[in-house]
């Protein structure tokens, strides 16, 4: 599994300059540029709740990837960045990025490959003395959850070195959600035109238990459920508390307009003008994609800047809500969402209780 993982992001990795220069004309730019949005608002307010008067400010992003996430932790003035990954070719463009975006003049970098679900990346002799204040892992925790003991050491390897009221976030699938689709639906395929999500069976196991999901013309990995009232009883072993869960729609929705400046800089919706409005059902541009919503959803008065409309398609707003934001502060008093539970026996208990809760709205 974990050479299938890296032999994945690999590929990534390499038609990366191809989507670069095509990103514009995919189908789900918005989509990926909405993500980029949301990881911007989670990262700002994570690293200014970390900062302390006269101390740097040491971020370990885990599971990096290409550094697609190098510029917010510039707009967010990281001292020292620790970063690690699976993928030899994701750490090269990573260190490529680095040098030519001249980063060096805002931060430090430690860089490595490594699959944080095996090795104990604290035990490499320059890292066994470091402190971080925050750990991020952005769409990726989810893939050691394969066994009890990848998910472990990928716990162990964010938030071992934490200090106190260090944080652990980031953005993971909401099994539940995925779960109360195919158990609703049947199991098989939920596809539109740019993803697939395909789960052929639930094996009701705390790990283990696969599906695929495909995002447009990238190829499909094996993914792994991720329960979180399991994610918090395995972070108490860390003096974890829970102080933040919140589908990704809700994080947005609650964030947005006091941040619209950044939305359309980035072009993390589609703006929809007078004209475009009219020719929804007709003009070419949007018939790839659903946007029959819009007329019901500007009703309720939502997205809507400067008289023109910001929305995702129909099939966007489908992969959104199988997404939720966590963050996890050590060493304090917090929230605990599972307060009842406290063995892995029962977490499973209320893993299967919440798909009676109904569909959500």
């Amino acid at each position: 599994m974990d050479e299938t993982v890296s032999r994945h992001y690999n590929k990534v990795s390499k038609s990366s300059a191809a989507l670069k220069i095509n990103r514009p004309k995919s189908a789900c730019f918005e989509l990926r540029t909405f993500n980029n949005f949301c990881k911007n608002l989670l990262i700002e307010s994570v690293v200014n709740d970390v900062r302390r008067k006269n101390r740097p400010v040491t971020v370990f992003d885990l599971c990096c990837g290409r550094g697609g996430d190098l510029i917010k932790w510039k707009k967010s003035q990281v001292d020292h960045l620790i970063a690690a990954d699976i993928s030899p070719d994701s750490i090269n463009e990573f260190r490529t990025r680095f040098e030519e975006m001249n980063m060096h003049r805002y931060m430090t970098l430690s860089l490595y490959v490594s699959d944080c679900g095996v090795e104990n990346l604290w035990l490499r002799e320059e890292l066994k003395s470091k402190v971080v204040d925050a750990t991020s892992c952005q769409f990726a925790l989810h893939y050691s959850f394969e066994s009890f003991e990848k998910a472990s050491m990928m716990l162990h390897n964010a938030c071992s070195h934490l200090r106190r009221g260090g944080i652990f976030f980031g953005i993971i699938p909401n099994s539940c959600e995925i779960l109360r689709h195919f158990l609703k639906k049947g199991f098989g395929k939920l596809e539109n035109e740019i993803f697939k999500l395909e789960m052929r069976e639930f094996k009701n196991k705390l790990f283990g238990d696969v599906y695929h999901f495909k995002l447009e013309d990238f190829v499909d990995c094996p993914e792994f459920l991720i329960y979180f009232p399991l994610l918090c009883e395995m972070l108490k072993k860390y003096n974890m508390r829970c102080v933040k869960w919140e589908p990704l729609q809700n994080f947005f929705l609650s964030n947005f307009s006091s941040n619209y400046k950044m939305l359309t800089s980035m072009k993390a919706l589609k703006v929809f003008t007078t004209s475009d409005l009219v020719q929804i059902s007709t003009n070419d541009t949007f018939k790839k994609l659903n946007y029959s919503h819009l007329t019901s959803y500007l009703k309720r008065g939502k997205l809507h800047i400067n008289d023109m409309p910001l929305s995702l398609s129909v099939e966007e707003w489908q992969i959104v809500r199988f997404y939720s934001v966590f963050s996890f502060k050590r060493d304090i008093p917090a929230i605990d969402p599972i307060a009842d539970h406290r063995n892995c026996s029962s977490v499973m208990i209320l893993v299967t209780k919440n798909f009676d809760d109904g569909e959500t709205k």
